[in-house]
C-alpha cells in the first residue's frame, strides 16, 4: 500500500503505525458525529409543527435525491439552478418562492438552535473495562454508553 501524498513512511516505524490508528479513530469518532447528528436531527424534526415537518422533509428528499444523483458538488449546484427543485415544492405547498425560502431557512435555523443545545448535553461513558471483563470485548475494541435527551 502506498502512503497518502505528502506522507513520510520509514520502513518498520512504530509511530506511522500508531498515527495511522490514531486517524482511523479519529474517523471512526466523526462517522459516529455524523450518525449522532442525523438522529438528533430527526428527533427535532419530529416535533415540528406539521406543516413545518412536510415542509422540511419535502425539501430534504428533494435535495438528498439531487445530491445522490449528482458525482460532484458542482454537478449538484448546476441541477439546483437549473431543475429548480425549490420552485417545485413551492408550488407544492401553495407558496410563493420567498414564502418557502423563508420558511425553510426559519426551519434551519431552529433545527440548529436546538441541535446545539441537545449536542452540549450528550453523554459519551468509556465502559470499556467494565465491557472487556463481563463481556470479554476485544483489546482492539472500545465500548461506550451515549446519554443524549429526548
Amino acid at each position: 500500500m502506498l502512503p497518502a501524498e505528502g506522507v513520510k513512511r520509514e520502513k518498520g516505524n512504530i509511530s506511522d503505525q500508531k498515527d495511522l490508528k490514531l486517524d482511523i479513530d479519529k474517523l471512526r469518532g466523526e462517522i459516529m458525529n455524523i450518525y449522532l447528528i442525523n438522529i438528533l436531527t430527526e428527533k427535532i424534526v419530529a416535533t415540528l409543527p406539521k406543516e413545518q415537518r412536510e415542509i422540511y422533509n419535502y425539501v430534504i428528499k428533494m435535495e438528498d435525491q439531487m445530491a445522490e444523483e449528482s458525482v460532484t458538488k458542482e454537478e449538484f449546484m448546476v441541477r439546483l439552478k437549473s431543475e429548480s427543485p425549490h420552485e417545485r415544492a413551492a408550488r407544492h405547498f401553495n407558496m410563493t418562492f420567498y414564502d418557502l425560502l423563508q420558511t425553510v431557512d426559519q426551519i434551519d435555523r431552529e433545527i440548529a438552535n436546538q441541535l446545539d443545545t441537545k449536542i452540549k448535553s450528550v453523554s459519551w461513558k468509556d465502559y470499556t473495562e467494565l465491557a472487556r471483563m463481563q463481556m470479554r470485548v476485544p483489546f482492539d475494541q472500545k465500548i461506550f454508553l451515549l446519554t443524549f435527551p429526548r
